[in-house]
């Protein structure tokens, strides 16, 4: 064909077909020598980015030869297998490091993503991959404020499409750091997070269903986690981000499960929301916890209820929440059936009131007696 070309732009009478054809020539023959220079270039390029960088890092640098030798790690030579904790210890190393050589990190990071698909189980030294990843991702997190292409790669992972097909425990780390996610996003982008995580906990059809409750539960706390250092380190009551982090929280708290005998389902899942709720200011969390008669609820409503109760309860024993609050619901919690979870709802609350000054303890006591004599379900009787 290209001698065809080379003829009518030689011979063709036509002088456009000829113009045409000898542009066309021009172009090939261009691209042929662009790409061949580029190929002969490509050392002489790489050597001259290794001089400029050696200006900022001393050749016998750790740091230096570290970055190096990740760059020209080749996964597929046959016979030059590197073990993946060896990979892992070098990026930790890396990880620490204030900071480290303007080279192509985001291809680095993720042929090390993909590095169990390279390397033969055999070769791992029993060590899993996807601990790799976690060093990835930690690397990643440390120097994404200043290497464009690791907060690439961080936006690109934390995209939902991509964040609901990682391993489980790579989507835990990225909730966990959550707060170091936000000061390297924009605002923008950070609501758009926040965003896609309420729809991946909370979707009907979310793949996050796929996982067993254990694991479902583990995630959820590594997002209360997040969520309370967010909390502590980057987001005011007066920010934008504030409302989103809001609503996140709205989406966790019906996820807090109770055994049937009302105890928590998943007591570290419940320490850390505990936790992340008292940090938040002591007004907030009211009009997520409110509290209706419970008379006239459904089961699943009744479950809500004291669920919403034990939190405010755990709050009180915390101090987050005034006795005097918890006293608004008295009413609603001795007038109930105590059976099923309701018991530990009164345990949860006697356990708030005995930490609360006298005259609250007995007004308390007056009350019970109170309602004892009035309601159809006397609650206070199983506590005589």
């Amino acid at each position: 064909m290209l001698q065809e070309i080379f003829l009518l732009a030689k011979d063709a009478e036509d002088n456009h077909i000829r113009n045409y054809a000898a542009w066309a020539v021009s172009f090939l023959r261009s691209r042929w020598l662009s790409e061949n220079q580029s190929l002969d270039n490509d050392s002489s390029q790489r050597n001259s980015v290794d001089s400029s960088q050696s200006r900022s890092f001393s050749a016998e640098s750790l740091v230096w030869n570290l970055s190096l030798w990740l760059r020209d790690l080749n996964f597929e030579k046959p016979g030059d297998v590197v073990p993946v904790n060896t990979i892992a210890t070098v990026l930790k190393c890396l990880t620490k490091a204030p900071r480290v050589p303007a080279i192509d990190w985001g291809v680095i990071v993720r042929r090390c993503m993909k590095v169990e698909a390279q390397i033969p189980q055999k070769s791992t030294n029993h060590r899993d991959p996807t601990l790799l990843r976690e060093e990835c991702l930690y690397f990643s997190l440390a120097h994404a404020d200043h290497i464009s292409p690791l907060l690439q790669f961080l936006d690109d992972l934390t995209d939902l499409p991509r964040f609901r097909r990682l391993e489980m425990n790579v989507q835990s780390v990225l909730l966990q750091y959550l707060s170091h996610l936000m000061k390297l996003f924009s605002d923008s982008r950070s609501k758009k997070l926040y965003e896609d995580l309420a729809v991946y906990f909370c979707s009907h059809s979310s793949s996050y269903l796929d996982y067993s409750s254990e694991q479902r539960s583990m995630l959820r706390m590594s997002f209360w986690k997040g969520i309370c250092k967010c909390l502590v380190e980057v987001v005011s009551e007066e920010t934008d981000s504030f409302s989103y982090l809001k609503k996140c929280i709205e989406c966790l708290l019906p996820l807090l499960n109770l055994c049937n005998d009302g105890q928590p389902e998943f007591v570290d899942e419940w320490s850390a929301a505990i936790k992340c709720l008292i940090v938040v200011q002591k007004s907030w969390p009211g009009d997520m916890l409110q509290v209706h008669s419970t008379t006239s609820l459904s089961e699943g409503e009744h479950v809500d209820a004291a669920r919403k109760i034990i939190i405010r309860a755990r709050l009180c024993f915390a101090g987050c929440v005034s006795a005097l609050e918890l006293g608004n619901l008295k009413t609603t919690i001795l007038s109930t059936t105590a059976d099923g979870v309701w018991w530990n709802v009164l345990v949860e609350v006697a356990a708030a009131v005995y930490s609360a000054d006298n005259g609250i303890k007995k007004q308390w006591l007056l009350d019970a007696l109170d309602i004892g004599c009035v309601t159809a379900h006397p609650s206070t009787q199983h506590l005589e």
